[in-house]
């Protein structure tokens, strides 16, 4: 069975249209696909990762552990036997749907939180987590991570604003706007783009 990631994307609610149609035409194959999907569908309907309420996502990750350490079962298998084949196939979809799990929540974990500022008719000064320093001028907007990872420090500028970065050339500044990007390792410079403004 190769539906595990169309099966979890289509619980998700973020299946194309063909993707549905190929899980569609896999649960009616056979009784058994029927009743493996309706058990998967039930695990997901229960498990907090299918809420929209807001959770803590330390418990979460606790609470998943300590399931799949007090829910781990041997169980000998006899490949000839079809009901041990079932109970397979059971025990295979709980563990990818625990593995989608997980690294959903390691994702949520370990991804900063993206911050907005706002200026109406005051100027606002800035100390990025990189120890850079950021002047927004009024009527502009800054987005930003909480904290910089991976390859980059990417920000979004609408408006105008001052910028001394920190020097940190294995880690380029980068700052977006709709008409063009700026990338820097370390300088200080002016930055002047409005939305409205055709330049």
């Amino acid at each position: 069975m190769q539906h595990w990631e169309l099966i979890a994307k289509l619980l998700r609610n973020e299946a194309s249209q063909e993707e549905i149609a190929i899980v569609n035409s896999w649960i009616k194959e056979s009784s058994e696909n029927e009743k493996l999907f309706l058990e998967i569908k039930k695990i997901w309907e229960s498990s907090p990762l299918n809420t929209n309420e807001v959770f803590d996502k330390a418990t979460a990750w606790s609470n998943i552990q300590n399931k799949i350490k007090t829910e781990t079962k041997v169980i000998p298998l006899n490949p000839t036997s079809k009901s041990s084949f079932t109970i397979f196939l059971r025990i295979a979809a709980v563990l990818v749907i625990s593995l989608f799990a997980t690294w959903g929540i390691y994702t949520s974990l370990n991804s900063p939180d993206q911050l907005s500022t706002v200026t109406h008719q005051n100027r606002t000064e800035l100390k990025l987590a990189d120890g850079s320093t950021v002047w927004l001028n009024s009527n502009s907007s800054l987005n930003y991570p909480e904290f910089f990872s991976g390859n980059d420090r990417t920000v979004q500028l609408n408006g105008e604003a001052y910028f001394e970065i920190t020097k940190n050339p294995d880690m380029p500044f980068i700052i977006e706007n709709t008409e063009f990007m700026v990338k820097v390792l370390g300088t200080s410079f002016n930055i002047f783009s409005y939305d409205k403004d055709d330049e």
